[in-house]
């Protein structure tokens, strides 16, 4: 299995990383998430896929549920909008095709801010002195 991550930078106050997953097939990966940062998943999709069944669970804090189950020539990609983070996430992979997993990281300050209401800095005043 192997981790890819590429630096995005939409905006300076919001800056996010695209990350991307391979789950080899009857495999695990347990993801990392430095400084309580947020994993968004938004891509769950078979490669090579072999005929059966192929489930993919999450376990999070030894609590383990199943996100998706794809099967070739009937569902082989599911987009998916699920949020981990700060307890690192274990995807699991209970089939006989590898799972490709998409989406992004994000740092955790910046995690739930709205960058419209970020106020821009005051503006010092002047005083002017009696002399």
């Amino acid at each position: 299995y192997y981790y890819f991550i590429y630096y995005l930078s939409c905006s300076p106050s919001l800056p996010v990383m695209f990350w991307g997953c391979v789950v080899p097939a009857q495999g695990s990966v347990e993801v990392k998430l430095p400084n309580n940062d947020c994993l968004h998943l938004s891509q769950i999709s078979l490669h090579k896929p072999i005929p059966g069944k192929n489930y993919l669970k999450v376990k999070v804090d030894e609590q383990a549920i199943n996100l998706a189950c794809l099967e070739v020539d009937r569902v082989e990609h599911q987009s998916v909008s699920f949020i981990f983070g700060p307890n690192p996430p274990t995807f699991i992979n209970k089939g006989k095709s590898e799972i490709h997993l998409l989406g992004y990281k994000e740092p955790s300050d910046a995690v739930g801010e709205d960058p419209k209401s970020e106020q821009p800095p005051a503006k010092k005043q002047r005083t002017e002195s009696a002399t």
